[in-house]
């Protein structure tokens, strides 16, 4: 599967197809991904591919852009979920195909977990779901406390889910041994 970048800003977000050779990403009309903003250089930010390794590098831009929360200073490779920020734009780099594990995870947990559990459905459009859904995947790669991490998916589902009065999560203790938290 062709890696991508999922990018979101005040104006929405979208997913970008990631090829071999270069993306150019800011404020000029003839760079691939255009972002309007005062923050954004003309030619911001460059991703590109060599030999099958994705990398992210700064054009000397003004204001400079931010890898993993710090000022990127040399070209960084890229891994699932490095999170990169462009002005007020802020880009997410995934290895595999981001709407095929939407729908898993969809299918996980609005199917298998909660329905199975509580015979809640989830309510909500599509796109509510889908939010709620990156919401958590962005939490996972942002949050560094566990009840950080595990409050931020509740509050998420109890978005999708919302019949629901409470939520737990299972956590392993040691194998084959699960406590509650609630």
């Amino acid at each position: 599967m062709k890696p991508v970048l999922e990018w979101t800003s005040h104006e929405g977000g979208s997913y970008f197809d990631l090829t071999e050779g270069e993306v150019i990403v800011g404020r000029h009309r003839t760079c691939a991904i255009v972002i309007d903003g005062d923050r954004v250089s003309r030619h911001h930010a460059r991703f590109r591919c060599e030999s099958g390794r994705y990398f992210v590098e700064d054009l000397k831009s003004r204001n400079g852009t931010q890898f993993n929360g710090r000022r990127l200073e040399l070209a960084e490779v890229l891994e699932d979920c490095d999170e990169i920020l462009i002005g007020r734009t802020r880009f997410v780099f995934h290895e595999g195909d981001p709407a095929a594990l939407i729908d898993r995870a969809s299918e996980v947990i609005g199917s298998v977990l909660v329905d199975s559990l509580t015979g809640v459905a989830p309510s909500g459009s599509a796109e509510a779901k889908l939010h709620a859904l990156l919401d958590i995947s962005h939490r996972l790669t942002r949050s560094r406390s566990l009840d950080e991490i595990l409050q931020g998916m509740l509050n998420c589902l109890f978005e999708v889910f919302t019949q629901a009065e409470r939520g737990i999560v299972m956590l392993p203790n040691e194998p084959g041994v699960l406590s509650i938290l609630d």
